[in-house]
């Protein structure tokens, strides 16, 4: 069990942390403004799901190795920068081909949450927050490391949902407005997609071309 104490500065410092805008929250509003309230919500539990993801890999030493490996890292960051954008790629062409092929079966809901969970593990910091940020509130008498690490990565899980979820009621409520016009609705999937692209070729520049 984790001190009372190190769970609530756990708590404080998660949430500031979570409210600062990344990857993950870009990706959550981007489907919410362009697919409505039911995709926002599954594609917070997507990218959860590969944050908790990421606590069981650093529970079991696999993070670090990745972590500790500059080739290793530079690829993964590659991988999801392309990833990123061709999860926008298809977000900004989704409304022109359907109008060009007068049908086509959206996103499912599978295919979203799948994406987040991706976008998440995919993403660097994910694995340095969860190696350097995780063992600050974890201390040795109060048990097994792994357990206070799974402990500390259902807390992140909450504070996740929480924060993102009036977000996507947010961003929903606008994209459900502007879809009523077909050009508005058209604009809004090309400013999602080219969102998630923009942030890819960010996350290319800065992290690979800078470095």
């Amino acid at each position: 069990m984790i001190d009372s104490n190190l769970i609530a500065l756990f708590t404080v410092a998660t949430f500031v942390l979570m409210i600062t805008p990344g990857t993950d929250m870009v990706y959550v509003m981007s489907n919410a403004l362009s697919s409505g309230k039911k995709a926002g919500v599954v594609s917070i539990l997507g990218v959860a799901s590969g944050a908790y993801i990421h606590v069981i890999l650093a529970t079991l030493g696999v993070a670090a190795v990745v972590s500790a490996s500059p080739a290793l890292y530079k690829i993964l960051v590659l991988t999801g920068a392309l990833y990123m954008g061709w999860i926008g790629w298809g977000i900004f062409t989704h409304h022109a081909m359907i109008s060009s092929l007068d049908k086509r079966p959206a996103r499912t809901l599978k295919k979203i949450y799948m994406q987040g969970v991706m976008t998440n593990l995919l993403n660097p910091k994910a694995i340095i927050f969860t190696l350097s940020f995780f063992p600050q509130f974890i201390s040795h008498e109060m048990g097994r490391i792994s357990e206070q690490m799974l402990l500390l990565g259902v807390l992140l899980v909450i504070i996740m949902v929480l924060v993102e979820l009036p977000l996507v009621f947010f961003a929903s409520a606008i994209g459900e407005r502007l879809s009523k016009s077909e050009r508005l609705s058209k604009r809004v999937h090309q400013f999602s997609g080219a969102t998630l692209i923009s942030l890819a070729l960010y996350i290319t520049a800065t992290r690979l071309v800078m470095h």
